[in-house]
């Protein structure tokens, strides 16, 4: 017994802080309709890192519209191909942090954006470093990223081309040392090769 009390301890060491801080994954899913006055409804949706995925359907259920409609992300972390009246499968994409506007090939002005915010640890206890998360093992829109944060008016870099899922900011003396009474934010993009990013996601804010 005492042997296997020891190994499940080691597991936890190995896993180390980036898997005590993953966000939960539930699903809270975003819908979003490709309608026939050419518009994306909603326009502009938002989900927490873990809430699930963005999920477009062409035509009100799913039926079908009466032009050809795609998405393409403009960036190309994702694109649903070619253009199409119908695609019965429905078109999905979960994101790690960014904001990620799109459009459709065809129709001038028919655009839409999606954003994803990153997350507190679930390893957060309310004081101290700041456990964050910014991609699962489940997202699909980057295989490195940018995160950032400020206490004030600018914005400093706290990882640049990481491909880590999370980190705990305030582990170590730098970037910065977490002091209680102040508020952190924080922002990620999502890459992919050396082109290829998002613009910077909805803020993540964290009172200490």
């Amino acid at each position: 017994m005492k042997r296997y009390w020891t190994l499940c301890v080691l597991a936890l060491m190995l896993a180390g802080p980036a898997a005590l801080a993953a966000p939960a994954v539930s699903s809270a899913s975003t819908t979003i309709t490709l309608q026939n006055d050419n518009t994306y409804t909603p326009s502009s949706a938002t989900l927490d890192l873990g809430d699930g995925s963005f999920d477009w359907e062409w035509g009100p259920g799913g039926v079908g519209t009466i032009e050809l409609h795609n998405v393409l992300q403009d960036a190309q972390l994702f694109s649903s191909g070619e253009p199409t009246k119908s695609d019965p499968d429905g078109f999905s994409v979960t994101a790690s942090a960014g904001s990620f506007p799109y459009f459709c090939q065809i129709h001038l002005g028919m655009e839409g954006d999606v954003n994803v915010r990153p997350v507190l640890g679930a390893s957060d206890t309310g004081q101290g470093p700041i456990p964050v998360a910014w991609a699962t093992t489940t997202t699909s829109t980057g295989d490195t990223y940018d995160v950032r944060y400020r206490t004030g008016k600018k914005w400093k870099s706290w990882k640049k081309d990481t491909s880590k899922l999370s980190g705990t900011f305030g582990r170590n003396k730098k970037p910065a040392k977490v002091k209680s009474g102040r508020s952190y934010r924080f922002q990620a993009r999502s890459k992919s090769g050396n082109k290829r990013r998002s613009d910077w996601s909805p803020e993540l804010v964290v009172d200490r």
